[in-house]
């Protein structure tokens, strides 16, 4: 019983380090939120080089029980991985507090979205998807076919159409 109670609490530590370390991959692949937080970009490669250890460690032993309780690197790295991941996660939000400070009707964007905005920054198109999370009767903007990162046209919800001059 004490075996499978460890098997249970690896499998929940695991759960919860894959389910940051997803979201983490997602946000410092992309190089504009890396090149903004240097610090934590160089901790999320040491958590992504040591959650690969331990997924190598796991596909080495199939055998869940033996994997779990006879793994010192699992038992050791986990709780150590989700502390480094939830200091990510904090410096995280604070990065996204500051934004949020800038240009406040960031504040009506979701995290995941105003990551997205601010990772694909470089390219206007990417973000008008979520134009109407930040302005809320801002249906598209159109943009100018020779200047290809300039917008000329806005359009609102009702249809009306708003020209840049």
């Amino acid at each position: 019983i004490a075996n499978l109670s460890t098997v249970s609490d690896m499998v929940d530590g695991w759960i919860a380090v894959q389910n940051l370390w997803i979201y983490m991959e997602a946000v410092f692949s992309s190089g504009d939120i890396a090149k903004q937080l240097p610090q934590e970009a160089k901790r999320f490669q040491s958590i992504d080089k040591n959650f690969m250890k331990i997924t190598a460690k796991a596909v080495e032993t199939p055998n869940c029980v033996q994997c779990c309780c006879g793994n010192d690197l699992m038992k050791t790295l986990l709780p150590h991985l989700t502390e480094q991941l939830e200091l990510c996660q904090k410096s995280l939000t604070g990065y996204l507090e500051t934004k949020r400070n800038s240009f406040p009707r960031f504040y009506f964007c979701s995290d995941g979205v105003l990551l997205e905005i601010l990772s694909q920054g470089s390219d206007p198109h990417a973000i008008v998807p979520h134009l109407q999370n930040v302005f809320d009767s801002l249906a598209s903007l159109t943009f100018d076919k020779q200047k290809k990162y300039t917008a000329i046209l806005m359009v609102a919800n009702d249809k009306e159409d708003v020209p840049f001059s």
